[in-house]
């Protein structure tokens, strides 16, 4: 594969290439498949900051669940189970409103016990 870059090393092109694939699931599921940045139509930067501060938030705590659903096993509850077809944030998102539906407890924490590894469980990951 070729890559046209403005970067003078091999391993500094490279090395943000490999960050692209953390960056775009990102902005994907900050507008089109997620809370619908875009549909905000906020033009005071101010508004727009503190917004992006709730969706930072919300960001993460929907990453936690989405992680302790894949550690749990829980993924064949919300989706297919022989492959991945969803982020972490869409696995989160989709593991809290099972809860809600099901009238469950919410675990409210930002990041995963620091024991813990993500890593496959039954296919998924």
């Amino acid at each position: 594969m070729y890559l046209v870059t403005g970067f003078d090393l091999l391993e500094e092109t490279c090395y943000w290439y490999d960050r692209r694939f953390w960056t775009e699931p990102l902005f994907r599921d900050d507008k089109s498949m997620g809370v619908q940045l875009q549909e905000s139509q906020l033009r005071d930067p101010d508004r727009m900051a503190r917004l992006l501060l709730v969706i930072a938030l919300a960001y993460l705590w929907l990453m936690y669940l989405g992680c302790m659903a894949v550690l749990a096993g829980h993924i064949p509850l919300i989706d297919r189970a022989d492959r991945r077809d969803c982020s972490l944030f869409h696995y989160g998102w989709r593991w809290l409103r099972r809860l809600l539906r099901l009238d469950l407890y919410l675990p409210v924490r930002f990041c995963p016990h620091p024991f813990t590894r993500l890593s496959a469980v039954r296919g998924v990951g």
